[in-house]
């Protein structure tokens, strides 16, 4: 018993044991990791250190560093210390490499129709958790922190740049600008007025519409007491013309604009014909006795009530 004491106590004295074991270490990819681990025990001390249990070659002091990490050094790391004793095996230490962001697919440009819906979205790699922050035109959008920016009944005032800030523990990455163009469909702003012209005279129906360009333009007759109705063959501006005014053209008028997210008719506008006074009938010579009654009488055409 003594002799076992003995024996004991001397490998007690000579190997006791780990007094600092590695710890774990968050290095951004890319740079240097190193680990440590202080031991007692009788000298000389040897070192191994392993890699997920692998013995790394020429890792044999209480020290390893290793440099320029990238994922593939992930994995966790321990060291064997060892005397003429024996050994002993630390805790393992973990080595997490922190990959920044990297933008994989940019937000792409939007064209969407005044009302309806818009959505961007982008692709990232890096080490989770990602986070996210969209901007329009360089400002925060609060509240727009997923890897998609959904907009509803969107307006002009949506029509704007979009990127995206992603970022995580080791940095962060812009996205390029994405462009959302806000498509608007034809409104008739101001439109046609009535017109009243003399024989002869020109006249001129106009409509202001507002609407993505190219807006289209196509007047129509809408038919009258002495005209038919339909299209007016070249009559394709915001003005139609009228020269040489004739009662032909009295009647009503309108136009159609269009662009490629749709169409818009406007109201219907009159163009009446001012006639001067023309005698038609004039008044006869007359035989009358004396005493009698004598009546004269004229006939006259042309525009609205007359006086004699």
């Amino acid at each position: 018993h003594t002799r076992y004491w003995r024996d004991w106590e001397f490998r007690r004295v000579l190997f006791r044991s780990i007094t600092s074991p590695p710890a774990n270490v968050n290095s951004l990819q890319g740079n240097p990791a190193t680990f440590t681990v202080a031991a007692s025990g009788t000298a000389p001390l040897n070192f191994q250190w392993l890699d997920n249990g692998v013995a790394i070659p020429g890792a044999t002091s209480n020290v390893l560093t290793l440099s320029a990490v990238s994922t593939n050094d992930a994995g966790n790391y321990s060291v064997v210390v060892t005397n003429l004793v024996g050994s002993i095996l630390s805790s393992s230490a973990a080595l997490t490499v922190l990959v920044p962001p990297v933008i994989i697919t940019q937000p792409a440009d939007a064209s969407v129709v005044a009302g309806s819906s818009a959505m961007f979205t982008v692709m990232a790699s890096g080490t989770a958790p990602l986070a996210y922050q969209w901007r329009k035109n360089g400002t925060n959008i609060s509240g727009a922190n997923s890897a998609t920016l959904a907009l509803t009944k969107v307006s002009a005032t949506d029509a704007a740049s979009y990127s995206v800030v992603v970022a995580n523990a080791a940095g962060s990455a812009a996205s390029g600008n994405a462009v959302l163009t806000v498509q608007f469909p034809p409104a008739i702003v101001t439109p046609p007025a009535s017109q009243f012209g003399a024989l002869g005279s020109t006249i001129v129906l106009s409509v202001t519409a507002s609407g993505t360009d190219p807006l289209n333009y196509q007047w129509f007759n809408g038919g009258g007491a002495l005209v038919a109705g339909g299209n007016i063959s070249g009559s394709t501006s915001n003005l139609l013309t009228i020269t040489a005014l004739t009662t032909n053209e009295v009647g009503t008028y309108f136009v159609v604009v269009s662009n490629a997210f749709g169409s818009v008719t406007s109201v219907s506008a009159s163009v009446s014909v001012n006639v001067a006074p023309i005698i038609t009938g004039q008044p006869a010579n007359q035989y009358a006795a004396v005493g009698s009654n004598v009546v004269f009488t004229v006939a006259a055409a042309g525009t609205g009530s007359f006086t004699y």
